[in-house]
């Protein structure tokens, strides 16, 4: 007869198989010292994802026509969402618009359809929720094309953009929006690098003309294809337009488990940031290439996925990016899309293993932290970050064996870190499935060193946030 064991027992079963592992005698003892006066980034603006606003138009793709009937989405799954941005303290997404859902370009705007309806609503929810929006305008050039407008450097485009930017952050008082990026992947979707550039300056001009250009700043180039051309040839050529460089990185796990990621990602902030230092750097769709299609990536329900993001964060993060947008957060934005952390309404919104890594991620290592990338051992990733006095480390375990890892934090006596593992099909979990930590906490010696057991090819997170 099969027996279900509870919860709360199953857990601590859990919990006790990973701390086996990383008192077993394979354990090997490493110490990574953190220099406080050597950060690399002095006021992060945090880990996020893509958070397109169709969660009330089921994810359609039609957008040139309203959305009439009913949907299966209620207002207790839309709690849900908000129950689980809020335990992520998730504070920037990037999120899709069609001009399409207000204008054919013809001049006049509707306000009233369920394609903007629904952006409000997500929108409601980031003003309510501290969430800072990174709007991205997909485009009028591929299939979200208008016939109104003759391409991306139409300047009634712009206009366009102008108008519903002002309804949206003006009159609607929608201030979470701060950022606008013209076109979603231009190296792909707009006819070409001379019509961007000029769609981008006319953007850029209409925002003056209308008083919106200290309130919504542009960021580009949105680059996705490495070694990227497009986005070197816009730092060339368009130093000035932008007030953040991003671009988006799908990699290889043979990349990732490398770790060279993080060497390509320093050369591109580097280059990101010599006209102007202070411009921020952001990768603005991280994921998996392998095995990859525009909807679906094969390993996104694997608990591998959950390994890779978290190498992928800390690369990158010690690579120079100062926000770091996981591409995306839930499978209801898209029909037929899979990426997202949990599934979407048809499949019971049911939490994916790759949710706790980046939830956890999101939640212990917030916008305006330190951080810091100290000298890291062979097969390990470290990360540290200092929000408020509060130490976080992240430590990626690539071994094939166990390892202790003793991480010196200056400051860190008297307030212990909560140490939270996932290493294979094992990770804890409360009733809600967020990231429960694993033993006791973990507190420091008198030099500030705290030992962290980091079982075989597993992610840990010691964080003394609350």
């Amino acid at each position: 007869m099969a027996t279900t064991l509870p919860r709360s027992f199953a857990l601590s079963i859990a919990a006790s198989l990973i701390c086996a592992a990383s008192l077993s005698s394979a354990v090997y003892e490493e110490t990574v010292v953190i220099d406080v006066d050597q950060p690399i980034c002095r006021s992060f603006l945090g880990f996020g994802a893509e958070w397109d606003p169709k969660f009330w138009t089921m994810g359609t793709f039609e957008f040139k026509k309203d959305v009439a009937g009913p949907v299966a989405v209620d207002e207790a799954d839309w709690e849900l969402v908000r129950k689980r941005l809020t335990w992520m303290r998730v504070k920037l997404v990037r999120m899709m618009m069609l001009t399409g859902w207000c204008t054919t370009g013809d001049g006049t705007f509707t306000y009233d359809n369920a394609h903007m309806r629904s952006l409000f609503r997500h929108l409601d929810l980031c003003r309510e929720e501290g969430i800072e929006v990174i709007l991205v305008d997909w485009g009028v050039a591929s299939w979200t094309k208008i016939d109104g407008f003759t391409g991306t450097d139409d300047p009634r485009y712009a206009q366009a953009i102008g108008e519903y930017l002002e309804e949206l952050i003006v009159r609607r008082k929608y201030d979470c929006i701060r950022s606008l990026t013209l076109v979603n992947e231009p190296n792909l979707e707009a006819e070409s690098f001379e019509r961007w550039r000029d769609g981008v300056r006319a953007v850029r001009a209409e925002l003056a003309k209308r008083g919106l250009a200290e309130r919504v700043r542009l960021v580009g180039s949105d680059d996705c294809s490495p070694p990227y051309p497009w986005h070197k040839r816009a730092l060339a050529e368009m130093p000035d337009d932008f007030a953040a460089w991003e671009v988006h990185r799908y990699a290889t796990q043979k990349v990732v488990e490398s770790g060279s990621l993080e060497d390509d990602f320093r050369a591109l902030s580097t280059a990101s940031r010599a006209h102007d230092a202070s411009k921020p750097f952001l990768v603005c769709e991280a994921g998996m290439s392998d095995g990859m299609s525009a909807g679906q990536s094969p390993f996104i329900q694997d608990p591998i996925y959950g390994l890779f993001m978290a190498d992928y964060a800390v690369q990158a993060c010690r690579g120079g990016c100062d926000a770091v947008l996981a591409w995306m957060l839930e499978d209801n934005s898209h029909a037929g899309f899979t990426w997202g952390m949990w599934t979407n309404k048809a499949e019971g919104m049911a939490l994916k293993p790759w949710f706790w890594t980046w939830s956890l991620l999101c939640r212990t290592v917030p916008r305006g932290s330190q951080l810091f990338a100290p000298a890291q051992p062979d097969g390990i990733r470290v990360l540290t970050a200092r929000h408020d006095g509060r130490w976080t480390a992240v430590i990626v375990n690539r071994r094939d064996v166990a390892v202790d890892v003793r991480v010196v934090l200056p400051g860190a006596q008297g307030r212990p870190l909560c140490r939270y593992v996932s290493a294979g099909d094992v990770r804890a979990v409360d009733g809600d499935g967020f990231p429960m930590p694993t033993g006791e906490p973990l507190a420091a010696d008198a030099a500030d060193g705290v030992v962290i057991g980091c079982p075989p090819q597993s992610a840990v997170v010691a964080t003394a946030m609350e």
